[in-house]
């Protein structure tokens, strides 16, 4: 045994520098030990030495191979270590939290190159690739920290005085790399590692999803009126996409108004507009203007929202365009700039150039919406973002609520006010209404009220409330009037106006209204020429001095009492804080061949929402259609059903929302207790496919999952179960039976089920309507026998769950069987001949065979007593369904189709209809 040290000692050395986790030395010496004693037992002559040195052999092969398929304590260690920090870099990104992205980047990759170094085989090869991976990342975030971390104390800034470039760039593009970035005079620089997600903001809504079938969905999203914007990403932040000089939309401009056109409009770059541009000199929103006549809506939403931020410190859309420094927005050297909106489920990047309509003779004018007397272009650029994504500046939008769910995410809904004309009122259904007070510690109208005083005081609390406390977004629609009143008045027919505030002063309900076009304002009681009403104490009491009495004047913005806004108004458009609610939760569907159907909800998409209150709370559902061309006019909507699973029947809804192109709101209120819900949705014409977002929000924690046809059966523990459908009509049939007891009772449609073994079974029934438009109703019936049933006194297998009344156009049962042979009866109420088809769905939880029943030969005519023929062609009819049922009877197997539903198509004739298959033998 001596001559066989050398491999030995090899061996020896191997496993020493496994135990020291000396991993990779290890392995190599294994092999090179291995490979001797190999070598030295091929010249071994003793048989029985050299059986012993293989076995040996054998066990050294082992050890090498757990080396690599079983890492160490201490590998395992560093993998989970290793994981964990990935994950907490992903979820920075995910935040847009720079510098804590770049920290757990770094620790990520070296965490796995120390992996990688103490493990082998395939462990070695992944944690190499990861280490690639992580490094990768870490230097890009390494070079955003950097652009981001310049801070004034290296640079100081130029004078803030606002004659003179806030930002500090220069007007044209270009410029020197050390150039000085200053702040706008209302915003302020974030600190990349402290400040997370802001709930009012866009930061909230991320674009990534893991499930295949969803990113598509998301993926069609992209393509908008021929053109395709993508999900916007953190790297979509970085700076190196704005460098360049003179940069140009590939896309082209978006089409003008007629009222651009008519004003000669022409593309200018701002240097070409303005003596000294800034992208951002002080975000308000009371300067905002646009007086071309296209569509107000988008610049009050531009408006509401800047008012929002001025009033609560707070950022909202202001750092949505990009390029950034450390999260200021400036100007693009490049002239490039991207937009972020929320369209289509995701918040999607709009990519923009710098050019602008402007007045192309005379004096130099914006002909878009533009900060008046300020020389800033970011809010000509939001709605040059805005109108390339839908295609024209003549875009005209369902209502401001639209506008600013794209900008903001806020949720949107349509309060229609009461009409109040010379005195009399006429109600108006009113959505949900806010209540409490701001210091009540109320949920803040999550919760409806129905015990207000009156109509009017809804109204107000709804408003004024949101307004202090920062919850709503409010513009309002005028009603239809003639042009004398409205040039009379301030207030234009049917247009949109900005509410920035409302309050109480000498006893008046006030709030405070911003039009689009400067000079139009209202003029009436309690308007600025109304001085008696406007006294000292008045201002005060608003917040008011004279000089800013005057800038209001000349910027369209006037206070209006609520009376007035109740006669002259038709509409406000509310958008809320989703801030407001705890839990959040989005699905995204595609509805394929999405009709509108009047008989059953069976084809349409239907959630199941469940949740536990302690006390009293609300759910509100938001389904968002999906927007790819402006000539798409379908509509969406919700019903709402106290159920626990699929509805069949249109009628028993308990709420529904409105129609709409866009959004549509629901609210549920829940007292405390176990609630479950169904919410239908809902088209308004027949569309080749629809994709949607259907979202919650809710202050308790809400389980929102796809409806079942039967969760005892689909939602057990085990997933595998049998579904089967078929196609069937009542026109095949000679005559039609009746409903249970009755003599035709025989004469339905009769199938034979098979159980192989004890299983729960349930059976769906859909009608469809007859010729003549009416709908039969309908029921199951299930018998132990599996022939025909001849006597009506046949006992009927009692239901577990389901109902045994006749229903218009739909039914369902479910059954708990045996093993055996079964008949099941689909059953009309009406004991007359029905031209109408149906649809049979049976879900088992085990396997099952379904087949036909004929019908038999004996004494139909009897049971039936059909009339006689009319005509020759009735005669000939009744011959040939007396020639039928004087065959021989018997069963036939019936064609189904597992897991799909209308599969078989009905003959449109019974001279089309196929021979029967041969039959199935009896159990």
């Amino acid at each position: 045994m001596e001559r066989f040290d050398p491999g030995l000692k090899i061996i020896a050395s191997a496993q020493m520098a496994r135990q020291n986790n000396e991993l990779e030395y290890a392995h190599s010496q294994y092999v090179k030990g291995i490979e001797e004693l190999i070598r030295l037992v091929q010249d071994e002559k003793d048989a029985n030495v050299a059986t012993l040195v293989r076995k040996h052999i054998t066990k050294f092969m082992e050890e090498a191979e757990q080396l690599l398929n079983s890492p160490s304590e201490h590998a395992k260690e560093l993998k989970r270590h290793a994981i964990a920090a990935e994950g907490k870099a992903r979820d920075a990104e995910k935040g847009f939290k720079v510098g804590l992205a770049l920290q757990y980047y770094t620790e990520a990759a070296d965490t796995f190159t120390a992996l990688r170094h103490e493990s082998l085989g395939e462990l070695k090869r992944w944690a190499g690739e990861k280490a690639l991976a992580s490094l990768s990342k870490a230097e890009y975030f390494q070079k955003l920290h950097r652009c981001s971390t310049k801070t004034n104390k290296d640079h100081p800034g130029k004078s803030q005085d606002n004659s003179s470039n806030i930002l500090g760039l220069p007007s044209a593009p270009g410029g020197e790399e050390d150039e000085t970035y200053s702040v706008p005079l209302n915003m302020s620089a974030v600190d990349p590692n402290d400040e997370g997600p802001n709930p009012n903001s866009l930061t909230m809504v991320y674009a990534r999803v893991n499930k295949p079938d969803i990113e598509k969905i998301l993926i069609q999203g992209n393509q908008i009126n021929g053109k395709l914007f993508e999900r916007f990403f953190l790297a979509d932040a970085d700076q190196a996409h704005y460098e360049g000089t003179g940069w140009k939309d590939p896309d082209g401009y978006p089409k003008l108004s007629e009222a651009q056109k008519e004003g000669q409009a022409r593309w200018g770059r701002p240097y070409q507009i303005f003596a000294s541009t800034c992208l951002i000199r002080s975000f308000e929103g009371r300067v905002i203007a646009q007086k071309m006549g296209y569509s107000h809506s988008f610049a009050l939403s531009l408006c509401v929202c800047a008012d929002w931020e001025q009033r609560f410190g707070k950022s909202l859309i202001s750092r949505s365009i990009y390029p950034h420094v450390r999260g200021i927005p400036i100007l693009s050297r490049s002239g490039k700039y991207a937009v972020k909106l929320l369209i289509n489920g995701a918040v999607r990047k709009i990519t923009v150039d710098e050019f602008l309509p402007v007045k192309s003779d005379g004096e130099v004018q914006l002909l878009c919406t533009c900060s008046e007397g300020r020389e800033e272009i970011w809010a000509s650029l939001y709605e040059k973002a805005y109108f390339k994504l839908h295609g024209s500046y003549e875009f005209r939008s369902w209502s401001s609520c639209e506008d600013l769910h794209a900008l903001c995410g806020w949720i949107p809904e349509e309060m229609c006010l009461h009409n109040v004309e010379e005195g009399k009122e006429e109600e108006v259904l009113v959505s949900a209404i806010p209540v409490g007070s701001a210091d009540s510690g109320s949920d803040d109208g999550i919760v409806e009220a129905t015990q207000l005083p009156d109509q009017e005081d809804q109204e107000w609390n709804k408003v004024s409330l949101g307004l202090k406390k920062g919850t709503g977004l409010f513009t309002i629609r005028s009603k239809a009037c003639s042009e004398e009143e409205g040039l009379e008045t301030g207030i234009m027919p049917e247009t949109t106006f900005a509410v920035l505030d409302a309050a109480e002063v000498n006893g008046m309900r006030l709030v405070k209204l911003k039009s689009a076009d400067v000079e139009k304002r209202w003029r009436g009681r309690c308007g600025w020429e109304d001085l008696a009403f406007w006294s000292e104490d008045a201002l005060r009491l608003v917040g008011y001095d004279p000089d800013k009495v005057r800038e209001d004047q000349q910027l369209g913005v006037s206070w209006l009492p609520w009376a007035e806004v109740r006669r002259r108004f038709q509409s406000v458009f509310c958008s809320w804080s989703p801030a407001r609610f705890r839990y959040h939760r989005s699905l995204h569907g595609l509805w394929k061949k999405a009709s509108h159907s009047c008989t059953h909800h069976d084809d349409c998409p239907q959630y199941l929402i469940r949740l536990r209150c302690s006390s009293s709370t609300a759910i509100w559902l938001l389904l968002s259609k999906h927007y790819s061309d402006a000539k798409d006019g379908t509509r969406m909507g919700m019903k709402l059903f106290r159920w626990g699973r699929k509805v069949y029947s249109t009628g028993g809804a308990i709420a529904s929302s409105d129609m709409h192109v866009s959004h549509s709101l629901l609210k549920i209120p829940c007292p405390p207790g176990d609630h479950s819900f169904v919410i239908v949705l809902l088209v308004d014409r027949p569309t080749a496919a629809v994709s949607y977002t259907l979202t919650s929000y809710s202050t308790e924690l809400v389980a929102l999952s796809p409806a079942l046809d039967s969760p005892s059966i689909q939602a057990s523990a085990s997933s595998s179960y049998t579904s089967k459908s078929f196609r069937h009509a009542w026109a095949k049939m000679p005559f039609v039976g009746g409903p249970l007891g009755s003599r035709r009772f025989p004469n339905n449609p009769m199938f034979r089920l098979e159980c192989l073994a004890e299983e729960r079974v349930m059976v769906k029934l859909l009608a469809r309507k007859e010729a003549t438009g009416l709908l039969p109703s309908v029921s199951v019936h299930l018998f132990v026998s599996g022939r025909r049933i001849e006597d009506k006194t046949s006992k009927e297998i009692e239901c577990r769950a389901g109902s045994s009344e006749y229903t218009p156009g739909s039914a369902w049962k479910e059954f708990l069987l045996p093993a055996g042979a079964f008949t099941l009866v689909v059953a009309a109420e009406e004991e007359e001949r029905l031209q109408a088809e149906f649809e049979v769905l049976v879900l088992a939880t085990d396997l099952l065979e379904v087949a036909s029943i004929v019908y038999p030969s004996s004494d139909m005519a009897d049971r039936t007593d059909p009339p006689p023929p009319a005509d020759p062609a009735a005669a000939a009819a009744a011959a040939a369904a007396a020639a039928a049922a004087a065959s021989p009877p018997g069963e036939s197997v019936l064609e189904v189709a597992e897991d799909d539903v209308n599969v078989l198509d009905v003959p449109e004739s019974e001279d089309q209809t196929p021979e029967p298959p041969p039959p199935l033998p009896s159990p």
